[in-house]
């Protein structure tokens, strides 16, 4: 599945949108090339709920998801305006299926100072995924993390046996992501 940040706010001054354009058509081919049933959008750092939602209608295409997203970002330590609580995931669930990553959703949880256990069965409940990112990570570190998962300082055997249970009901598609490597 192909994997791209949406498009930057329109009155960024530092955004080339031709550039922005390419790298979407590029995303498009691939996923075309690959016969990729779904492609993996996440919301910009930069974005609003208006501005996400103004950008993705220029990108719309049936086979897109939008992933949760941790608060603060990897580039630069910016913090997300939009994406990362579950009350945005409902507005974007109206729309778009959603691509649940668990450990992006913990980070936000964490961040937010709310009970991640209890928040990500809400999530369930109320967002229906069948599409999961897992990694590891250090919740205490609010930054974007793909770490591996045995070093990681989250329930993982807990997550395993909700996402078990939510199998017996549902289908899902999980996805185990790479640790990152320094800058890799």
């Amino acid at each position: 599945m192909p994997n791209m940040s949406n498009a930057y706010p329109p009155d960024d001054p530092h955004v080339d949108r031709e550039d922005q354009k390419a790298a979407w058509q590029m995303t498009v081919d691939l996923a075309n090339f690959f016969k990729a049933s779904r492609i993996i959008v996440h919301p910009a750092v930069e974005h609003t709920a208006e501005t996400f939602w103004e950008n993705l209608k220029k990108i719309d295409d049936p086979r897109i998801l939008i992933e949760s997203m941790p608060v603060v970002s990897p580039l630069g330590g910016l913090d997300r305006a939009f994406g990362t609580t579950l009350a945005d995931l409902r507005e974007i669930k109206k729309k778009k299926e959603i691509c649940l990553d668990i450990v992006k959703f913990i980070k936000a949880c964490v961040y937010h100072k709310i009970d991640y256990k209890a928040e990500l069965q809400q999530a369930l409940t109320d967002l229906k995924p069948r599409y999961f990112h897992i990694s590891g990570c250090v919740i205490e570190n609010p930054v974007d993390q793909h770490d591996n998962m045995w070093s990681s300082s989250y329930d993982i055997p807990w997550v395993r046996s909700i996402l078990e249970e939510y199998a017996k009901e549902n289908d899902i598609y999980l996805v185990f992501e790479t640790p990152k490597v320094d800058d890799d």
